[in-house]
């Protein structure tokens, strides 16, 4: 699990799991708890992806937007 983007008082949450450690449930125990650690410490955890993982812990989709990617390559 990590965060790409960390803000003034927020983070972005974004989950990457090895492929041999799908479907066991961790990203849900990992993300509760990065979720609960983020509001006890006054975070704005925020995620914007739409998966199965994030509706079960709450969040709801608001509306799409259109992201970029710059590949300085």
């Amino acid at each position: 699990m990590l965060s790409y983007s960390i803000y003034d008082k927020g983070i972005e949450i974004e989950v990457a799991t090895d492929h041999n450690y799908r479907r066991k449930g961790l990203v849900t125990i990992v993300s509760a708890a990065l979720i609960l650690d983020c509001l006890e410490k006054g975070i704005h955890p925020n995620w914007d992806a739409a998966n199965t993982t994030s509706a079960k812990l709450g969040y709801v989709f608001d509306k799409a937007y259109h992201t970029y990617f710059v590949d300085n390559r």
